[in-house]
């Protein structure tokens, strides 16, 4: 039997998957031989603590990222034959988020250099994401990038230098994924599309799901790309299948995600089971949801009498003295008895400002702020940059000098100065314009950092010296500042996860190193450092800690929907900022136009359609993960001192009547 449990956010979907799960093994289906696709690497860790059942096999629960590696490993002798000349090697290797970033930046830098895409605003590295983007919206739909760049060039007629701009993009996907061929390299747009057409459609690769898998269980299926739902609708004709789908999901769209074509394609298949109501919100937030989405989206203008939104929210003329009012209002529902894990501040986008000072301010009052958006970039991870940092120490001769400020952090966090001291000392080693450790008594800096510090100091520096001798490889480089150093002074669990997956990550770079010709035209730690700098994005975390009760939730809105939490209190802050209207287009790419469904049309409203369309997803899934209401912040200026002026404040409150 194959059934579909549609239902909202947090109406029990997940449960009743799990639930299903259990039944299969207590009828004696062995645990490997029961596929499990979930939306990332958090939920599959949720699967596995969830299921409490004896185990008769290998647990598969996977992403479909994760399941198409391991299905290219194992069917490898397969998709090689037809790659054409390179490496013959007897696995593949597989390139994350990071290594893919930084080797298009780099063939990015080059062309610029050359003269291309001087018309255009996006950096480099911006520039090299959305041509990545492209690769990926054209492998997961089954395009092609030559198709790609067609539906791009429809959206800019007679625009020269963007035609332009676009078929120089091309040129550099297709530079991109040659040298990825030819080094056996498999970033995730080659994996999607090996596996399509070289595994999943080849002669005998159903017979073995077939030997192999008895049930498949798929969570989230309104975020799934449609490669995903072609493996899902190929197994379900053999297999028992319970499937989850949520009506008013497709929050990861931007990033390939096709609710309808997921629901086109596997519910004529399927039985379909509704879940009951909404658990995760009350009552008055599922109704607002409704009105809301078709204010938004459809410009429909119904009024609700609801108290879902606080008919008091919070206004200032600057953001700086948002964020403290803000503070002031989460500390006085504290104080009044309300759980910190109750309480949740969601912005558009977590900045450094909006974290730090958030932070400074209810740590002041005595409770913890847990910020559960995903570091973007690897150099925002603070501890990422204090093991660059002591490297650039051990490998001077790379040339990566750190900053001031970075040094200081580092200072502060390896020998506990405070930062007059830190920056004191960061200064002397960059004195004369070089890296370098100084000598303390020499410099006069001893009595000046203190006799205790100074010893800590020295021997520091004999560390350094010592292991820059024996030359470490770069597998061992980032472990051994690790273990020797930072292990005996990290004590929060999020930085122990962030200094483990920047070890990771290095290890995962030089796979790549090793086989890149034009990543080894400088050194490994030379490329890795570079790599961090130039703002990288970052791969998922493998490691990570839970969220903690006991902390008042920092996030973005998408962090929140994808967290599977639901709070009493929300904030929304920066509600005059149009970043509540994503778009899914940017000089270069356009996520928008990429799906099946595309009907050749791009306009100015439809780019509006789209933005609006977004909004409304998005206030939607907040409001259905809300048990009790929103509180609406908004500024006048914001960082920049801009003036604000997004609608949502005024359509959020010209739809609610408060009670």
């Amino acid at each position: 039997m194959n059934v579909i449990i549609e239902g909202l956010p947090l109406s029990g979907k997940t449960t009743r998957l799990i639930e299903a799960y259990c039944d299969f093994v207590r009828q004696g289906v062995p645990t490997d031989s029961i596929l499990v696709l979930v939306m990332n690497i958090r939920e599959a860790r949720k699967w596995r603590e969830a299921i409490d059942i004896a185990i008769t096999g290998k647990l598969q629960i996977l992403t479909y990222w994760g399941f198409i590696q391991k299905e290219l490993v194992s069917y490898w002798h397969w998709v090689l034959p037809q790659l054409g000349e390179g490496r013959r090697p007897v696995k593949p290797t597989f390139l994350n988020a990071e290594a893919s970033h930084y080797l298009m930046n780099l063939i990015v830098e080059n062309r610029r250099s050359q003269g291309a895409f001087d018309d255009l605003v996006a950096t480099s590295s911006q520039i090299a994401l959305q041509i990545l983007n492209n690769l990926n919206q054209a492998a997961i739909n089954g395009t092609g990038i030559d198709e790609v760049t067609r539906r791009l060039l429809l959206t800019c007629p007679g625009e020269a230098e963007k035609e332009q701009a676009l078929k120089d993009a091309r040129d550099l996907a297709e530079d991109f994924r040659g040298q990825c061929l030819q080094a056996r390299c498999l970033d995730y747009s080659l994996c999607v599309e090996l596996f399509a057409k070289h595994v999943l459609t080849a002669p005998g690769y159903q017979e073995s799901l077939k030997k192999r898998f008895t049930a498949l269980l798929a969570d989230n299926l309104e975020e799934a790309i449609p490669a995903e739902t072609d493996l899902v609708s190929t197994m379900i004709p053999f297999v028992n299948s319970c499937l989850a789908y949520d009506p008013s999901g497709g929050h990861t769209r931007s990033f390939g995600a096709d609710p309808v074509y997921a629901r086109e394609s596997l519910y004529p298949s399927c039985q379909v089971e509704t879940t009951a109501g909404a658990y995760g919100c009350s009552q008055e937030a599922a109704e607002l949801s409704r009105v809301l989405s078709a204010n938004i989206a459809d410009g429909a203008h119904e009024q609700i009498r609801s108290a879902a939104v606080n008919a008091s929210g919070i206004d200032s003329e600057f953001r700086a003295e948002m964020i403290s009012q803000v503070a002031r209002s989460v500390i006085r529902r504290l104080n009044e008895g309300t759980a910190p894990g109750d309480i949740a501040v969601i912005a558009p986008i977590v900045d450094k400002v909006l974290e730090y000072n958030l932070m400074r301010d209810i740590a002041e009052a005595g409770y913890q702020v847990q910020n559960i958006s995903q570091r973007q970039y690897l150099v925002n991870e603070s501890f990422a940059q204090v093991m660059v940092s002591i490297a650039s120490f051990i490998r001077p001769e790379e040339g990566w000098i750190s900053n001031r400020s970075t040094l200081s952090r580092c200072f502060q966090v390896v020998f506990g100065l405070d930062p007059v001291r830190s920056s004191l000392l960061a200064a002397h080693c960059l004195a004369e314009g070089r890296l370098r450790l100084p000598d303390l008594d020499e410099a006069g800096l001893r009595e000046r950092i203190g006799f205790q510090v100074g010893e800590r100091f020295d021997s520091f520096k004999g560390w350094v010296q010592q292991i820059s001798a024996i030359r470490p490889t770069p597998d061992s480089l980032f472990q051994s500042i690790f273990t020797d150093i930072l292990a005996r002074v990290i004590e929060d669990p999020d930085d122990i996860a962030a200094t483990r997956q920047l070890i990771a990550s290095s290890l995962k770079f030089n796979e790549a190193y090793q086989l890149l010709p034009i990543l080894q035209r400088d050194s490994f730690v030379g490329r890795f450092l570079d790599l961090i700098s130039k703002g990288t994005i970052a791969a998922e975390r493998l490691f990570g800690k839970e969220l903690q009760d006991e902390a008042v939730v920092l996030a973005t809105p998408l962090a929140v929907i994808r967290s599977g939490l639901s709070f009493p209190c929300q904030y929304w802050l920066d509600c005059t900022d149009t970043g509540w209207f994503l778009k899914d287009f940017r000089e270069l790419s356009n996520s928008a136009i990429m799906g099946k469904d595309w009907d050749g049309r791009w306009n100015d409203a439809i780019e509006q359609q789209v933005r609006l369309g977004n909004a409304a997803r998005t206030i939607s899934g907040l409001l259905y993960r809300c048990r009790g209401s929103v509180t609406l912040v908004a500024s006048e200026y914001n960082n920049m001192g801009h003036h604000l002026d997004g609608s949502l404040t005024d359509i959020i409150y010209e739809s609610v009547v408060s009670r």
